[in-house]
Order: structure tokens, then sequence, then C-alpha cells
């Protein structure tokens, strides 16, 4: 079953803020870093159902090469990122 992936806007802000700063200090990196997110989000849409880690049913990866982490949540079949 492949989950419907949608970003709540603290989660955009994040990732707009994140994008910026590559942006604006390593320029070269930041094509890959919309390519490992993107990526994330990919396997989250696939791989959702894994176990939760606590009781609000939240969940988290970790992106492949940069140091941050996706927390998500599913409700009624959408992941709520």
């Amino acid at each position: 079953m492949t989950f419907d992936v949608r970003l709540l806007p603290n989660a955009r802000r994040d990732f707009e803020r994140i994008e910026a700063y590559y942006d604006a200090e390593v320029p070269s990196q930041t094509e890959r870093f919309i390519e490992q997110f993107s990526a994330t989000l990919d396997w989250i849409a696939e791989h959702a159902a894994m176990p939760a880690i606590d009781d609000l049913g939240l969940r988290h990866v970790s992106l492949k090469v940069f140091r941050y982490h996706v927390w998500y949540r599913v409700l009624n079949g959408s992941t709520i990122i």
C-alpha cells in the first residue's frame, strides 16, 4: 500500500529554511539535499506502516546523507509530516 504524503506548514517551513541554508552556505549541496529529501518522502510513502516509536504514533526516518530526520504520523491512510 502506498500512502499519500502531506507536509504540514511547519515541515514545509523547515524544508525551505534548510534549502535556503544550503543555497547560501554550500550551494553545491542544495540539489543533493533536495534529492535526498524527496527520496526519503518516497520511501515513507511506501513504508509508512512501520511500527510507531511512541504512544502518539510518531515515526521517523533519517536522510541517508544529511543529518536530518523526517518525523511523521499516519492518519486515515495519509502520512502527515
